[in-house]
């Protein structure tokens, strides 16, 4: 043993001296960290340290940006190269549209000719059924007339209570009953003559006894609802005029045939000087409506013109893709303001990456309130200072400072983290496009959003975002997605209370391949007409009912091993790996740690009765093997896919008693897509979607804004498998500070807990053995 060196010596050896030396060294430690602390948060050390990574231009971003960039441009280019042609076939449809709108404007003079001829009919009918009741009033007068002369008859010679006396008093009453129902009658029929929506019945008369001079009533004839004539009339006008400017349409439609085949052969395109511009169409006049024409025995409404006027007028050249980013304040005031200058430092490195496309500039909206105007959205709009527009062409958005960030639930004035180049990457795309598909969101069912992360999501996304009333409101044509969260009041179905369908809008507007995602939860009301149509697609949302009381629970998921919370009720989602379902994600699970998607408080799905459950399996590789649910009907092909499902060990819940258990071979599904198949052609196919999520947290502020959990990237993955014409933009945000630790699950905290519990104890016993040992036998 070296008793010269001072590590070798009893004292340190032994503990005392190398106690008291760790706690110095650990209290130097916990100083200098306060005081840097300290330092960073008056001086603002930790931002100016980390400032430029934040708001510095990601390579995801400038990629996604140049990609999109150059494919929108060699679009633009190819648009304008085929323009000519383009126009072309616009003018042949125009012609061919217009000589279907003379067809129907010829069908539309013969029906104004029989409407006018049903209301000729009934105007008939009418004064047959005024003189039938006038003329039975007379007679239930003679007949009163007759039975009291045969009552006064019978009861003088035979007295008060004979038989025959009582049979002339019953007879007599009759008559009386009848002329009250003359008279009603003749108000019913007047009132029918008045009537706008409905035919009252006319009374029937009591039969009376054969009695000599007896008069019988005359059977009423059948009677429509009358309408106004001077309508049809007016509409039969309409039609014939209709008619001549159907005529002129089909002679300027061909014309403009041979103006764009010139324009065609000659690579012209509006504005270049060898361009001749088509001639404009005459519009139709619009038919008078009918109140109650639908009610009309016989009659037809006027059959629609060709809206050719609206929606093929002549394409035009596309220009080059310019943007401009344009702040609303003085670049020094901006620059004063820690948040507003990081907005201003990315949209200023945008400008460096595409100096050709990009430009940033500034409009100080108090000096020069009218520079932003037709930025506003309408009369009561304010465009503020820290607004900043995005405009490209006849294109623009107007987003608030706070866009750019992310806020937490509790508290919304301090961000804790940046979200400034996807939304400027999200804008751009948006903007430079020629139009923006549309997203509804409808608002008329109780729809209860606590916040409005998704809409923001859908906006990142490409799409514009509008409320939609579907009771109200017609589904704009824009409109490639429609979202319905929540909702606690049913849909509209044509019954005996309602004219209007909600679930008919739905119907057609799906069947012009388009998308609809349905957000539910266990506290959803069970709403019977939308989810009799969800079945249709396949979908339905576990629910038991008790058989004693009749009440109706939903399938609550329980899942311990795969949670976050202690109770079993934030479930850490399976992803699914084969199917239609698992390549919405794929790129998702093409990382080693695959992000945690989490279904919060959810409810399961099950496959519809209709649809067949079929076992899909690659001949070539066995491997590639799963479950899917199908339905085919009149040439229609839907099939249902899951996207995320429980784990194998997970249980549902009703009532607080267990009522299912899922397995590895039917783990509980919380998402699923449905996809329904049309041919358009004998080779091509296009499709429709229907997506059902059984837990409205999954689309939170909580869970979407968060770097830590996947469902904004599964969100993104869905509206990227279901668009059409959308860039969606996945660029993560940038925090400015890191909680992975939130999303540990239960089992893995319990796993951590005894580690760090158990370890430390461990190695501290094993230390103090050793040091007994050693100073016990040195």
């Amino acid at each position: 043993m070296r008793t010269g060196s001072f590590f070798y010596s009893r004292k340190f050896r032994y503990g005392s001296l190398s106690i008291t030396l760790t706690a110095l060294v650990i209290a130097l430690v916990v100083l200098l960290n306060a005081g840097v602390s300290a330092l960073s948060s008056k001086y603002g050390l930790y931002i100016d340290l980390t400032a430029e990574q934040i708001y510095t231009l990601s390579d995801a971003c400038r990629e996604l940006l140049d990609t999109n960039f150059k494919t929108t441009a060699a679009e633009r280019e190819a648009f304008n190269q085929n323009l000519p042609q383009t126009n072309h076939k616009v003018a042949q449809t125009n012609l061919a549209r217009a000589a279907d709108s003379q067809k129907n404007a010829g069908w539309n003079v013969e029906l104004a000719d029989r409407n006018i001829a049903i209301i000729q009919r009934n105007l008939e009918l009418f004064s047959k059924s005024m003189a039938i009741a006038e003329s039975n009033l007379a007679i239930a007068q003679d007949n009163l007339e007759l039975a009291q002369k045969l009552y006064d008859y019978v009861s003088t010679r035979e007295g008060e209570d004979t038989e025959n006396t009582l049979a002339a008093a019953a007879i007599l009453a009759a008559a009386e009953e009848n002329l009250a129902v003359a008279e009603a009658n003749i108000d019913i029929v007047a009132a029918n003559r008045a009537a706008a929506s409905g035919f009252t019945p006319l009374a029937d008369y009591d039969t009376l006894e054969q009695l000599e001079r007896y008069k019988f009533f005359e059977p009423f004839a059948p009677q429509i609802v009358y309408e106004d004539s001077t309508i049809a009339a007016e509409n039969k006008a309409i039609a014939e005029e209709n008619l001549d400017i159907a005529a002129r349409n089909v002679e300027i439609a061909a014309s403009n045939l041979e103006i764009a085949r010139k324009n065609a052969e000659a690579g012209a395109v509006p504005g270049s000087a060898n361009h001749k511009d088509p001639q404009a169409y005459v519009p139709y006049k619009p038919f008078v409506k009918f109140t109650t024409y639908q009610k009309i025995n016989g009659a037809e409404t006027p059959r629609e013109y060709e809206s050719y006027l609206e929606t093929e007028a002549e394409s035009k050249l596309v220009g080059e893709i310019k943007v401009d980013i344009i702040f609303c304040d003085d670049r020094d005031a901006i620059l004063e303001n820690p948040l507003r200058r990081y907005v201003l430092e990315t949209a200023e490195d945008l400008e460096r990456a595409f100096p050709d496309i990009i430009k940033v500039k500034f409009i100080n909206v108090w000096k020069n309130p009218s520079a932003v105007q037709k930025y506003k959205g309408t009369a009561l709009s304010q465009i503020y200072s820290t607004n900043v527009i995005v405009e490209s062409g006849t294109e623009w958005r107007v987003y608030a400072l706070n866009a750019f960030f992310v806020f937490s639930d509790t508290d919304s004035t301090t961000p804790w983290s940046y979200n400034g180049e996807k939304k400027f990457a999200a804008a751009i795309l948006s903007v430079i496009k020629a139009e923006s598909p549309i997203a509804c969101v409808t608002i008329n069912h109780g729809e209860a959003f606590t916040d409005y992360e998704l809409l923001g999501l859908l906006a990142d996304a490409g799409y514009i975002v509008q409320p939609l009333d579907l009771a109200t409101q017609e589904i704009p044509e824009d409109c490639r997605l429609i979202v319905v969260y929540n909702p606690t009041s049913d849909f509209l179905v044509k019954d005996n209370v309602s004219d209007i369908s909600e679930i008919a809008k739905l119907n057609a507007w799906l069947d012009e391949f388009n998308s609809l995602m349905v957000f539910m939860s266990p506290s959803s009301p069970v709403l019977p007409n939308l989810e009799e149509y969800l079945e249709e697609w396949g979908i339905v949302f576990d629910r038991t009912r008790d058989p004693d009381t009749g009440e109706v629970y939903p399938h609550m998921i329980k899942d311990s091993g795969q949670s976050l919370t202690a109770d079993g009720m934030t479930i850490i989602a399976e992803y699914t790996e084969k199917g239609l379902g698992a390549s919405i994600h794929t790129d998702m699970r093409s990382v080693p740690y695959p992000a945690k998607v989490i279904f919060k408080d959810t409810m399961s799905i099950s496959y519809a009765p209709a649809y067949s459950v079929l076992t899909y399996e690659d001949e070539e590789d066995p491997t590639n093997k799963y479950r899917y649910g199908s339905y085919y009907s009149n040439g229609v092909t839907r099939n249902i896919f899951d996207v995320f499902a429980s784990s194998p060990n997970a249980v549902a819940l009703a009532a607080g008693e267990q009522v299912a258990a899922a397995n590895s071979l039917e783990p509980f599904r919380l998402m699923t897509i449905t996809r329904e198949t049309q041919m358009v052609s004998n080779t091509e196919a296009d499709y429709s979607y229907v997506i059902a999520c059984a837990s409205t947290a999954f689309a939170s502020r909580e869970l979407l804004q968060s770097n830590v959990y996947g469902n904004s990237d599964a969100l993104l993955s869905v509206l990227r498998q279901v668009s059409k014409e959308t860039i969606v933009v996945d660029l993560p945000h940038k925090p400015f500070a890191k909680t992975d630790i939130e999303s540990i699950t239960t089992a893995e905290a319990n796993q951590y807990t005894i580690v760090l519990s158990v370890i430390p104890a461990t190695v501290a016993l094993g230390i103090g053995i050793f040091v007994t040992v050693r100073r016990r036998y040195s």
